[in-house]
């Protein structure tokens, strides 16, 4: 597995060169077999955006862009990719800029018309073999950032070689812990948790999932869609309390605007700054697409630029289409669901993935499941962490015999072996109760989740635990852990 110096820094305190660590993880017992720049040495390529293309005069496969580096500036630049259009964040190679391979970007006339500079490929950038069209820059970038910093490309790559016997180790997680262990480190140590409030902002939902007790439709007693007064005051209490995040979903409401969306994210963002709002699942994007009759990248980037933060994992149950059609057959399909995380990667988000098992599905298909989240990690590298837990059948249409504690822990066991390009895994003490969340602990999981200050669709199923600061802090302190607040990102709070 290849990890970077940079990301493992994020998991235990390094004061070391990439040799050093190389030659240290040898020590401990495993085999680093490379030790390579993550990018090679460029220099004046910076985040620019694409204001308008149009085609060239004299050229028919050539494209004259107008881009802007810095919000005010404007370059004429002479692309061939294909892929160049309006509104694109790319990677400018400035004149003067010095690129891979001795080429230096000078003024150039193509075909009649002057460039100034260059829209860059990965392939010309020696981040990749990819040469069909320029790179396609996450949205959140800021314009006029040196790439290599935009990118965090200072950075090397370590290719570990972990034996079967080490599969504790088959993680960045798990790679620091062993690291910090050997080397006086509290990385190892360490096992983080979240304040946050599970936000509910409708329970009007017309795809009604056999396996889901909250969903109310528009005509039933309870149906509700959240104001603005009772999301201000949930999220006082939520601050009060040390938070720092809302984990804001709700069901597939079928006549709410996207105006009423975009104003309830900017009157969050407004009045609260400080607060991430980590929010709507892929399948809520799927059915905004329906709704809204637009393409989910700009359903994402809008929302984004309203105040979104992050987006959950939810609705992923298990990404085998036949289980889907059978538990919630009106509802966003694999591909679907895969599509939204790849796309809000793509735009700089970030988001976790998730896996509800023990209903219809079979060994087979939780295997499937993983591999097809694996996969996706290893093409846009967004997910912060993996979590798994039990169906919840009671007040549900869906009857399936409850997987219990054993099967909840070979299960991610397996998970944290399986996925071993994701930071990190959370335990499932909302559905297992807070002594099987604890020995999730021991069973691949580094992160025991929010303290949950409100939840209300896996209680409406039965699941009704609840859990305090201090009960999480002294349930990961009773293993011999240190316990530490995150935010979304998992960066150490306290």
């Amino acid at each position: 597995m290849k990890i970077t110096h940079h990301w493992l820094r994020e998991f235990t305190p390094l004061n070391v060169p990439p040799a050093e660590l190389a030659k240290r993880l040898t020590l401990a017992g495993l085999e680093v077999e490379a030790v390579t720049p993550v990018a090679p040495p460029f220099s004046d390529v910076i985040v620019g955006e694409v204001l308008a293309v149009r085609r060239h005069p004299n050229a028919e496969k050539l494209s004259v862009c107008e881009v802007t580096t810095n919000g005010s500036n404007r370059l004429q630049i002479i692309c061939g990719a294909p892929n160049v259009r309006g509104g694109l964040k790319v990677a400018v190679a400035m004149l003067g800029a010095h690129l891979p391979g001795g080429i230096i970007i000078k003024r150039a006339t193509l075909r009649g018309l002057e460039s100034h500079g260059m829209l860059c490929s990965a392939r010309e950038l020696g981040l990749g073999d990819e040469h069909d069209g320029i790179m396609e820059l996450p949205a959140a970038l800021e314009l006029n950032r040196n790439l290599r910093d935009a990118l965090d490309l200072d950075d090397t790559s370590l290719e570990v070689n972990a034996t079967p016997n080490r599969g504790d180790c088959m993680s960045v997680w798990g790679i620091a812990r062993d690291y910090a262990a050997a080397h006086d480190g509290r990385g190892n140590r360490i096992v983080t948790y979240i304040v946050d409030r599970n936000v509910n902002y409708t329970n009007v939902c017309n795809v009604y999932c056999k396996f889901c007790a909250f969903y109310r439709t528009e005509s039933d007693a309870g149906a509700y869609v959240i104001s603005l007064e009772e999301m201000d005051r949930k999220i006082e209490e939520t601050l009060a309390r040390g938070g720092t995040q809302i984990l804001m979903q709700g069901g597939h409401h079928p006549k709410l605007s996207l105006q009423w969306y975009e104003d309830l994210l900017s009157h969050i963002k407004q009045k609260f700054p400080a607060v991430n709002i980590h929010g709507f699942s892929p399948s809520e994007f799927v059915h905004f697409r329906q709704v809204f009759r637009m393409p989910l990248e700009e359903i994402i980037s809008r929302f984004v630029r309203a105040g979104l933060g992050s987006i959950p994992g939810g609705g992923g149950e298990i990404l085998v289409d036949r289980v889907r059609r059978r538990i919630s057959p009106l509802k966003a399909m694999s591909d679907d669901w895969l599509e939204v995380m790849d796309t809000a990667h793509r735009l700089g988000l970030s988001s976790t993935a998730t896996m509800m098992f023990g209903h219809v599905e079979t060994l087979e298909d939780r295997i499937e499941h993983l591999e097809r989240v694996r996969a996706q990690q290893d093409k846009s590298k967004g997910f912060t962490a993996f979590i798994a837990w039990t169906f919840q059948a009671e007040h549900t249409r869906l009857k399936a015999p409850t997987a219990g504690a054993h099967e909840y822990l070979r299960t991610q066991a397996l998970s944290r072996i399986y996925l071993d390009n994701f930071p990190s895994v959370q335990s499932s003490w909302v559905t297992q109760g807070p002594e099987i969340g604890q020995i999730a602990l021991q069973f691949g999981a580094n992160d025991l989740g929010s303290i949950m200050i409100e939840e209300n669709v896996v209680s409406q199923a039965g699941a009704t635990y609840r859990m305090g600061v201090e009960d999480m802090r002294r349930l990961i302190g009773d293993l011999g852990y240190e316990a530490r607040q995150r935010d979304n990102w998992y960066n150490l709070l306290n």
